[in-house]
């Protein structure tokens, strides 16, 4: 068992959370796990890294639209990163329900079939309007300016939240244009996710997530052509407007930086989380070792992406000595994935239902 401290507690609690596939959520569950969802984002989280889900979204745009590189895609740190953003959204949620977790959805299973009125919501694609469930008028909000260090300082009291620089200023709410296959082939197979399973590194692992089969020698393609149909297309697949009205945003969900405005991103990549456990339980944690947790990771690591270089921006959650996460300031050492590889795949405080391979 493994101690662990939700912002809601004083004192830890011992617990392993587990996630599950939304179509296996009972009623109760689910209305749990979208209550807490609108709790997260329209009210703050005090001593918090992360108080509501719009500061996610701000240090996901920044970490990807840094001057130096993108630190979120395109190199080792992306599995370990977003690892801990689901973690930290998963506290969030605990926030405001303790037995909360954060749902996966296996979308090599009849993906479309979660868009219903009990799940995420029917749409209508000529207008790019959900009609119903949680998403239904789920508001979303965005600001020019990606220039400030202190990602916090990037989110306004009216809770808006980053896009691109080159859009304007505007608040409305998600949409969706799902099942896009004049513009995406469908999210991967249950054969080919496996195929990542079999890997023998973790370099060749979040690689044969990340990008499609031809691009993996390099692994440090900038050709969004490129990436698999195991993450990025994914995102293209089920994403559509990011705002309804007078000025359509197409693709919200599918943008590199922004991507956190539609929550089905937290499903899908606490979904792919779920192969990377499945991964450390197959492969992985025979190879670790203390100076690489994670098995093979510094094997030609793109820029940026050293195992010991700290998360920019800057972020603070893992307790190096204990490897807990924690709401806030955990030791005063910037997080890094090596850090959170011996947080969340050594001693991962949750687990699965089911696993891919």
């Amino acid at each position: 068992m493994i101690l662990l401290l939700v912002p809601a507690l004083v004192q830890p609690t011992i617990a392993i959370f587990l996630r599950k596939e939304i179509r296996s959520l009972s009623t109760d569950e689910f209305y749990e796990w979208s209550t807490a969802l609108h709790k997260f984002r329209d009210d703050k989280i005090p001593d918090f890294t992360f108080p509501n889900i719009q500061t996610i979204t701000a240090f996901h745009a920044a970490a990807t639209l840094n001057e130096t590189y993108d630190q979120a895609h395109q190199g080792a740190n992306f599995i370990p990163l977003h690892a801990l953003l689901i973690r930290a959204f998963e506290m969030g949620l605990q926030y405001w329900y303790p037995n909360a977790s954060s749902i996966y959805w296996d979308w090599s299973n009849d993906p479309s079939a979660i868009f219903t009125p009990e799940l995420m919501g029917e749409y209508d694609e000529s207008a790019g309007v959900i009609l119903n469930g949680p998403l239904a008028n789920y508001p979303v909000g965005y600001v020019a300016e990606v220039a400030n260090e202190d990602f916090l300082g990037w989110v306004p009291e009216n809770q808006t939240v980053l896009r691109h620089e080159s859009l304007p200023l505007n608040k409305e709410i998600v949409g969706r244009v799902a099942n896009q296959t004049m513009y995406y082939d469908p999210p991967a197979t249950a054969e080919m996710v496996e195929a990542c399973g079999n890997t023998t590194s973790f370099r060749d692992f979040w690689c044969c997530v990340f990008y499609v089969e031809d691009a993996r020698d390099s692994c440090n393609s900038t050709n969004d052509s490129s990436e698999s149909r195991i993450h990025g297309l994914v995102h293209g697949w089920y994403s559509g407007y990011a705002t309804v009205g007078d000025s359509l945003v197409r693709f919200d969900g599918a943008d590199l930086a922004t991507s956190p405005n539609d929550p089905i991103f937290f499903l899908h990549h606490t979904n792919i989380e779920r192969f990377w456990q499945a991964w450390a339980v197959k492969t992985g944690r025979f190879m670790a070792t203390i100076a690489d947790p994670c098995g093979g990771y510094d094997e030609e690591t793109p820029a940026g992406h050293g195992i010991r270089e700290p998360f920019y921006p800057k972020i603070d959650m893992v307790d190096a000595a204990t490897n807990e996460i924690l709401p806030d300031g955990a030791d005063g050492i910037p997080d890094t994935p090596y850090v959170v590889c011996g947080a969340l795949y050594a001693n991962p405080p949750y687990e699965y239902d089911t696993y891919p391979f």
